[in-house]
C-alpha cells in the first residue's frame, strides 16, 4: 500500500485521469414516463374469471403450500391478459413444446408485482397520423430461445391450468386480435406513429414472446419499417438488423427483455417503450441501458 500511495502521487502531476464523470455534460436528462393504464371490458372480464379459476382449481386446494414458480407463473400468464386478451386466449391454446423447458427462478425479495391500473383516456385515442414506410426487418415468429426463458413462455401446464379451466376462460375472452380490445396496444400505437413523426427511433421492449408476436402483426399492419430480435435470432441476422437501425432504415426495434437486454448498443434510438415489466426492475434497467447510459 505504501508503494501504491508513492506511485501514485509521482505520476499523479504526469498523469491526465478522467472517469466517467466528464461525460455527464455531453448525455441529455433521461425524461421517463410511468403510465398506468385502465383494464377495457373485455379484459376486466377475462380478469375475473381467470382470478376465480385459478382460486377455485388449484390454489393449495389439498393444503400444500404454492410454490413460488407457479405464483409467479400464474401472474405472468395473468399480464399476457393485461397485454391484449387475444394474447392471453392464443397463451391457454398453446400445444405443448416438445422442448424441455427451463424454469426461470427468482429470489423471492426480488419479486415485484406491478402496480394497479387507471385510466388516461386523453391518451389512448388513435392518431391520424401516417406510419412511416420503408423496408422491414422481419424475423420469424418461433419458439422462445433460451435467453427468452420466462414464466409467460411456458406451458401453461407447468402451472397446473388444466382444461376445465381454460374451457371456463375461453368462455369469457373474446376469440379477436383487434388493437380497440386493450388501451395499452392503442397508447404504444399511438406514441410510435408520433414519435416516427418527429423523426424518433423506437425500441419497444418485452417480456414475452406471446406479446412480441402481437406487437410485431400491428406494426407489420401499420406499414411502420421495423426490425426484431429475441432468443432464436442467430447472431448473424441480429447484427443485420441492427446495422439497418444504425444506417436509418428502421423505425422501430422490437426487442425480448431477455434477449436483448444485454451486449447490445443502439445509441441511435432516443425512445424505448417497456411493453410489460418483470419482477426484478433490472430487466427493465437494462433494457434502457441499450440506448442511454453513460459511456
Amino acid at each position: 500500500m505504501t508503494k501504491l500511495a508513492a506511485l501514485k502521487q509521482i505520476i499523479a502531476p504526469k498523469l491526465n485521469r478522467a472517469d466517467i464523470t466528464v461525460l455527464k455534460g455531453s448525455l441529455k436528462s433521461k425524461v421517463e414516463f410511468v403510465l398506468t393504464i385502465a383494464l377495457t371490458e373485455q379484459q376486466k372480464a377475462g380478469y375475473k374469471a381467470y382470478v376465480k379459476e385459478i382460486l377455485r382449481g388449484k390454489a393449495g386446494e389439498d393444503g400444500t403450500t404454492i410454490t413460488q414458480a407457479k405464483l409467479f407463473g400464474w401472474l405472468s400468464i395473468l399480464q399476457l391478459l393485461c397485454n391484449h386478451p387475444i394474447v392471453f386466449r392464443r397463451k391457454l391454446l398453446e400445444p405443448p413444446s416438445n422442448k424441455k423447458t427451463k424454469r426461470a427462478t427468482l429470489n423471492p425479495a426480488e419479486a415485484e408485482v406491478p402496480a394497479s391500473t387507471s385510466t388516461v383516456d386523453a391518451l389512448i385515442a388513435d392518431s391520424s397520423i401516417p406510419a412511416s414506410t420503408a423496408i422491414t426487418a422481419r424475423t420469424r415468429e418461433g419458439s422462445a430461445g433460451e435467453d427468452d426463458t420466462a414464466y409467460a413462455d411456458a406451458h401453461i401446464s407447468q402451472y397446473d391450468i388444466n382444461k376445465a379451466i381454460v374451457d371456463a376462460l375461453l368462455e369469457v375472452v373474446p376469440d379477436d386480435d383487434s388493437i380497440e380490445l386493450s388501451h395499452k396496444t392503442l397508447l404504444v400505437r399511438k406514441i410510435m406513429r408520433l414519435s416516427i413523426a418527429a423523426g424518433d427511433k423506437v425500441l419497444i421492449f418485452s417480456q414475452s414472446i406471446p406479446s412480441l408476436n402481437f406487437l410485431d402483426r400491428m406494426l407489420s399492419s401499420s406499414g411502420a419499417s421495423y426490425g426484431r430480435i429475441q432468443g432464436d435470432i442467430a447472431q448473424d441476422k441480429r447484427e443485420k438488423v441492427l446495422k439497418q437501425m444504425a444506417d436509418g432504415k428502421l423505425d422501430v426495434l422490437l426487442i425480448s427483455t431477455r434477449a436483448g437486454g444485454l451486449g447490445l448498443n443502439i445509441q441511435q434510438a432516443n425512445r424505448v417503450i417497456i411493453f410489460d415489466f418483470a419482477f426484478n426492475p433490472t430487466w427493465e434497467e437494462q433494457a434502457i441501458g441499450r440506448a442511454y447510459r453513460l459511456g
